[in-house]
């Protein structure tokens, strides 16, 4: 038995030296806000130490034993205690088993000495296991995860460190007050039971790579995780269980193996955690942008004069005209006094780019990157200045890409300071929940799964004192609603105020009901435009109550149409004290004409015509522009532009988004980007669409990246691909690389994993990667009411190319 026991403890002490070595390894983080790793130096540096540690302990006492240094001890056997004498063999003696003896070194004179205290009984162990669990994923976990992600989060570390360490003591205390209370057998259990709960947080927490995605607000697909479920929580069990089992048949060896262990993983964690933190420049912490186009002053008016101009996406002349159609008792209430031009033409198209032409009138047309051309544009453009000059207070409610920043400081809705905290109760919860999707076993991460914009429920949702706020979004019209129905109009006599709203208008998916609220199915295009407009009429009735409405100068439009080539946009307007029926002009409108319209109702100075001042000769001939993948091509109209056969493509292209530097050779490792940023776009030859806010879609049935080469590939490649979203659940992605099949996936939490074997790439200095996509279809052939006939797969994000 004795000899037994030195085997066994023994092997346990190698195996966990071997477990600790096996663990020393990259820690990916997957299924957050963006997956991330710890080097491989500072697992390796804990490792050594620890390692070194261990070995160097189990040497020193081997040798000691070998020197006889340590030839004395009490073995106990049955109800026997022994003597060990090495020189002189062994004498038998027969003294009881529940007390301690020293012997000399005559081994005479019998010493008594309090009994060696067993591990539940142990005050230390009492308070270290507690400490240990709740430690293992509130304090280290907080590290990891936050240093990990911490560019994508608002707030600081300290903003979750110091409630997390809170949450431990408590934790620890409770714990500890539960193992004080019981007693013997049952407190010895449990005391293994949160040893085996710790042991698995850690090795969870760390090395469990199962790939969930990033938390973007996509559902998980838990059946897909099936076999997951099982390993997994055969693995909690069998952590669990171990130090039950040890303890039941090996008592004596349970107090050494649950403080080497525990020890050994603070270690481990604790010297990570020191290298992390010295080795992360926190000072690195960006945003997305320089500045933010907030909510602050949203529905603060003049009760002198007021410009208020409201942008509703996507909004086709043609939609509008079957509303009025559909609707004729509006042209008594919400739309008397404005004048409806159908024969307009745009400026640009899609938003990306139609935006920045409206605010600027200049069109992306000069070939240098977005941020160069939005700079120079509004650096252009003396619409801002002449505004202020006629004391007009400038609030532009739009994404913050599209507006530049140094024009925007004067904006009364300008931040420039990043999100601030204040809900630390709300924060701390989604923390709990975001740290505990990391660390649970698999079965229990369904009821920790969120959502990373959650976090926004713990920042400014109004502007305080120092001006911080939420950025404005565009995303929900029915949170504009709800915004102005809370909190209403408010007036000042300082200044006049202009006014731009971008709401999300007869922009797809379609969610709006006719009554301004959110639904939580898709609605149709026709529903969605009641809502916008029930929005509307509800501002418009306030400003009347106000006693305002007369006073204000009001321009509905969208930034382009939805038909032909999307270049005949909604445009009505009314002009202040003004006092007429609803009435359509058909004279002859451009979007070159806003900018002009805008500062004549000022009375400033302005070059161009307002639409005021258009005869029937002006505007025989206008221009437009559309955006396809990284190139805008150019149009006229000439005649009715809501007629297809009235727009001509000139056959002028502009390269667009930096394309016209040409094709950067690529880099291994280079992240590329298919949104505003548009690195990845330029590489693609065919089936892209053209960039979007945040994605790109691919179109057709295949589609086509040529990518240069800074070197060739020494290894197997990693192709990784962040989407946005899929038009259906099941589209499949075929996968070639230099005219070779990689493979076929299903993207799975949106994302993508390609292999590419180095034999495919080893010869080349270009990559071209084939993406084929049976499954696309039209959004429309999946719901009629959407009104998109391209037929469209996946939307691209982002998309890495590594080598192994």
């Amino acid at each position: 038995m004795k000899k037994n026991r030195g085997y066994i403890q023994k092997i346990y002490t190698y195996s966990y030296l071997m477990l600790g070595l096996l663990f020393m390894r990259t820690i990916t983080v997957h299924a957050y806000i963006d997956p991330s790793v710890v080097t491989y130096a500072i697992q390796a540096i804990s490792g050594i130490i620890i390692a070194l540690g261990t070995v160097g302990s189990l040497l020193f006492r081997r040798i000691r034993r070998r020197l006889h240094l340590q030839d004395k001890k009490l073995i106990q056997e049955s109800e026997y205690l022994y003597y060990e004498d090495k020189q002189n063999g062994i004498r038998k003696t027969s003294l009881p088993v529940n007390k301690e003896y020293i012997f000399d070194d005559n081994a005479l004179n019998i010493k008594e000495m309090p009994m060696e205290t067993s591990f539940e009984n142990s005050k230390g162990i009492l308070v270290w296991i507690p400490i240990f669990l709740t430690s293992t994923m509130l304090f280290f976990g907080t590290l990891q995860m936050y240093i990990a992600n911490y560019s994508e989060f608002y707030f600081d570390l300290k903003d979750v460190l110091l409630p997390m360490c809170l949450i431990m003591l408590v934790g620890a205390l409770v714990l500890m007050a539960i193992l004080f209370f019981l007693k013997g057998k049952s407190r010895a259990i449990l005391l293994c039971i949160l040893f085996g709960i710790a042991i698995g947080l850690f090795i969870q927490g760390n090395f469990v790579t199962t790939n969930y995605g990033v938390l973007n607000g996509e559902p998980i697909n838990w059946d897909a995780y099936q076999f997951t479920a099982i390993w997994n929580t055969l693995m909690w069990i069998a952590v669990i269980l171990i130090p039950i089992f040890i303890y039941k048949y090996y008592p004596d060896m349970i107090k050494n193996i649950i403080i080497m262990g525990s020890v050994m993983v603070v270690a481990i964690e604790s010297i990570n955690a020191i290298i992390t933190v010295s080795g992360t420049n926190f000072s690195n912490k960006q945003m997305n942008y320089e500045y933010v186009l907030s909510k602050n002053n949203e529905f603060k008016l003049s009760n002198k004069e007021n410009i208020i101009v409201f942008l509703l996406d996507a909004y086709d002349a043609s939609y509008f005209k079957e509303f009025v159609d559909a609707h004729p008792t509006y042209k008594e209430s919400t739309w008397s006094n404005f004048v409806f031009y159908p024969n307009t033409v745009g400026g640009s198209t899609r938003t990306v780019v139609a935006i920045p032409h409206l605010l600027t009138n200049y069109p992306y047309t000069t070939g240098e990157t977005y941020q160069d051309y939005i700079n120079e544009s509004y650096e252009n453009t003396n619409l801002y200045s002449e505004l202020e000059k006629q004391n007009y207070d400038i609030g532009i409610f739009t994404n913050s890409s599209y507006v530049s920043e140094k024009t925007a400081r004067n904006f009364v809705n300008y931040s420039s300071d990043r999100k601030m905290v204040n809900n630390y109760s709300i924060l701390a919860k989604k923390w709990l929940k975001f740290v505990g999707f990391r660390y649970f076993p698999h079965i229990i991460k369904p009821q920790f799964w969120m959502y990373s914009g959650d976090f926004d429920l713990a920042a400014f949702n109004q502007a305080d004192e120092e001006g911080k706020s939420d950025p404005y979004s565009i995303s929900y019209d029915d949170v504009f609603y709800n915004d102005f129905i809370n909190g209403g109009i408010s007036l000042n006599n300082e200044q006049n105020a202009f006014r731009f709203y971008h709401l999300l208008g007869a922009h797809g998916p379609y969610f709006l009901k006719s009554d301004g609220t959110r639904s939580d199915t898709p609605t149709s295009r026709q529903e969605q435009e009641e809502g916008v407009w029930k929005i509307v009429d509800n501002y418009l009735s306030e400003l009347k109550a106000n006693g305002i409405y007369d006073s204000s100068n009001i321009i509905i439009l969208a930034d382009h149409g939805d038909t032909a080539v999307e270049q005949n946009p909604l445009f009505m307007v009314k002009r202040a004290n003004t006092n007429s029926e609803f009435t359509i002009d058909e004279r002859s409108v451009s979007y070159s004409n806003f900018i002009p319209t805008i500062l004549e109702m000022t009375g400033a100075k302005h070059e161009g015509k307002s639409i005021f001042e258009l005869d029937e000769t002006d505007n025989a001939t206008r221009y437009f522009y559309r955006q396809i993948k990284d190139a805008l091509y150019e149009y006229i109209v000439e005649g009715d532009a809501g007629v297809k056969d009235s727009v001509v493509e000139t056959g002028i292209t502009y390269p667009i988004f930096g394309a016209a530097g040409g094709k950067e050779k690529y880099i291994f490792g280079t992240e590329l980007y298919f949104d505003i940023r548009s690195t990845g776009n330029r590489y693609g030859t065919k089936g892209f669409r053209g960039a979007e806010s945040n994605f790109t879609w691919l179109m057709g049935e295949q589609a086509i990246m040529e990518i240069p080469l800074q070197d060739k590939a020494k290894s197997d490649l990693q192709l990784h691909i962040q989407l946005a979203g899929t038009l259906t659940d099941s589209q499949r992605v075929r996968l070639s690389v230099n005219d070779q099949f990689v493979g076929e996936q299903i993207p799975h939490d949106n994302q993508l994993d390609f292999s590419i074997p180095k034999q495919y790439v080893e010869d080349s200095s270009e990559l071209k990667i084939v993406f084929d996509l049976p499954d696309a279809v039209s959004a429309s052939s999946i719901d009629p009411r959407l009104l998109d006939d391209a037929v469209l797969s996946i939307a691209m994000y982002s998309m890495e190319i590594s080598e192994e």
